[in-house]
């Protein structure tokens, strides 16, 4: 095939041997493959990286590349020591056109898989993960055509645009920068406490130093905090509620030993769990920019509504127990609001539940104000053997009608998914007070259902003749519907003319808003503080194996 230097390339030859040595490679070997391929396809099989007047554009691929880390990707896995060993051959020895078609198409490769990565994320949850019901977005042709129009344009420029994130990815990042610092240090680890002890307010004891210097890193004490105290004092203890708070633990007055195990995570362990959230965060990149959107965190039991990228809404939530009520992770859009709902019963908890309470609790069906129906017709629910109801001879229908009583509250959010599942009030508000709120059937109960309907009623806008008044009379509709008094003076006059004027049982929004209901265990709060939360549904260390089998370098040729 003949060799040359890296300054005089016959590029004809270069451009065959590319072409020879891409049908040596198997489309199975990686997803990017098939782009791979497409994307010489495409250039006629010319070399992208290897000719001399292209030289710059390879150093500047190296050069982002080995910053994949940064981002909590392994740098190895776009750029091997072997290939950049054999791009500084290529700069300085005489190689043949079939090895600097295998740098050319490897460098390709990288280019392609870092780019997929730093905008897509590296594993496709829909696939790979349990429990992820909305699609991600992947390498297709009209990527590919993008990254091969930036790399013969601007490389730099567009390499750099990539890496610009919202404020939660960068605050992410910031934070891992943070522990980085103290990878190579070594903490003592503070002893456990003896089985239902907990350290109590003014307390003496030996751990409280280790305590002292750990809240030191982790930032809730000052670096000049003295560690000679060895007694609890409200200080520590204020510092200990500070990081309880930033963990998802629930506040007291006193120290035990699952406040202890947080403490003594380190600076790996805090890393990790950056780095799987800085992935999750990949997934759900293309919601930067949208106008108007909601999206449920499941994980730490929170909902929060933007508008223009900016958290508008705060509200606390209830999830699905686990683990045979999980909520699903999805995306949809809410596009409809229904006021004072009936609840139709699903079939899951007339067969697990209802039909056991019943045998015991005759007055169930009263007290609850639910209705039985068994093919189409309404039955007493008394002369049911219940004892007979099973997953396979389940035949009834429940209705519980709308009111005070209804388990769905006054407020039921609509949005599209096969699993019947919804956003809802509920006539249940003391579980807003628990710190664990994964109590539902898989719905999301929401803490301020009143507020989040009119986040999603349309906003003032004069360029499509939504009016302030017209805003006015369907906020005081909704306050009316569900026998709150009305509040505005457009709807007063309404209400004055004629109440039926402000009757309404459902309100269809136009346009939808759209909604997602994700699982983040590391992200900004609304005080803009990186925080984590527990992880109920044990997410974390399966996504963490999933990366770790897909984070390790790929050689395309041997």
């Amino acid at each position: 095939m003949g060799t040359t230097s890296f300054l005089k390339i016959d590029e004809k030859r270069l451009d065959s041997s590319i072409c020879h040595a891409l049908n040596e490679i198997s489309d199975t070997l990686h997803p990017n493959v098939y782009w791979v391929k497409q994307a010489y396809k495409q250039k006629q099989f010319r070399s992208l990286w290897v000719t001399s007047e292209k030289i710059y554009k390879c150093d500047t691929l190296v050069r982002f590349l080995k910053t994949a880390d940064t981002h909590g990707l392994a740098s190895a896995f776009f750029i091997s020591d072997s290939l950049r060993h054999q791009i500084r051959l290529a700069k300085t020895e005489r190689l043949s056109y079939y090895e600097l078609a295998k740098i050319d198409i490897q460098l390709t490769f990288s280019y392609l898989n870092y780019a997929s990565a730093i905008i897509y994320g590296i594993v496709r949850p829909e696939k790979e993960l349990p429990n992820y019901h909305f699609i991600t977005p992947s390498a297709d042709s009209t990527f590919v055509a993008r990254l091969l129009f930036h790399q013969q344009t601007n490389l730099f420029h567009f390499m750099t645009a990539m890496q610009l994130k919202d404020n939660e990815y960068s605050a992410l990042m910031a934070e891992r920068k943070y522990w980085l610092k103290f990878m190579n240090d070594t903490f003592p680890v503070i002893p456990y406490l003896p089985t239902k002890k907990t350290l109590r307010s003014k307390e003496i004891s030996p751990l409280i130093p280790f305590i002292i210097e750990r809240l030191k890193i982790t930032g809730e004490l000052p670096e000049d905090y003295s560690d000679t105290i060895t007694f609890l004092d409200n200080n520590i203890l204020a510092a200990i509620d500070k990081f309880r708070s930033k963990v998802g633990l629930k506040p007291g007055d006193d120290i035990g030993n699952y406040t202890i195990r947080n403490l003594n995570m380190s600076p790996a362990e805090w890393i990790e769990k950056v780095d799987i959230n800085l992935e999750r965060n990949r997934w759900v990149n293309h919601l930067n920019g949208k106008k108007k959107y909601i999206r449920v965190n499941v994980a730490d039991m929170t909902l929060r509504a933007y508008r223009n990228d900016s958290a508008i809404l705060d509200s606390k939530i209830c999830v699905g127990r686990t683990p045979e009520n999980r909520t699903p992770f999805l995306q949809s859009k809410i596009t409809e609001i229904v006021l004072n709902p009936v609840w139709s019963v699903p079939s899951s908890i007339i067969v697990k539940e209802i039909s056991k309470t019943v045998q015991k609790d005759t007055a169930y069906f009263k007290r609850n104000q639910i209705k039985v129906y068994h093919k189409g017709k309404e039955v007493n629910p008394l002369y049911v053997d219940w004892t007979k109801i099973s997953k396979e001879n389940q035949p009834f229908r429940m209705v519980q009608d709308a009111g005070e009583i209804n388990s769905l509250g006054k407020i039921k959010f609509n949005f599209s998914n096969p699993y019947g599942v919804y956003l809802h009030d509920t006539n249940s508000k003391r579980a807003f007070l628990r710190q664990n709120r994964a109590v539902s059937h898989g719905c999301v109960r929401v803490e301020k259902p009143l507020e989040l309907t009119f986040f999603c009623l349309p906003d003032f806008d004069p360029q499509i003749n939504i009016s302030q008044k017209e805003r006015n009379i369907k906020s005081d509709k909704i306050r009316h519907a569900i026998k709150l008094p009305v509040l505005t003076s457009d709807g007063k006059e309404m209400l004055g003319k004629d109440s039926l004027n402000l009757k309404s049982n459902r309100l269809n929004l136009s346009p939808p808003i759209l909604l997602l209901i994700d699982y983040r265990t590391c992200f900004v709060d609304k005080y803009n503080r990186v925080v984590y939360t527990q992880d109920i549904y044990n997410m974390d260390s399966l996504l963490r194996q999933t990366l770790l089998k897909k984070l390790h370098p790929i050689t395309l040729f041997h």
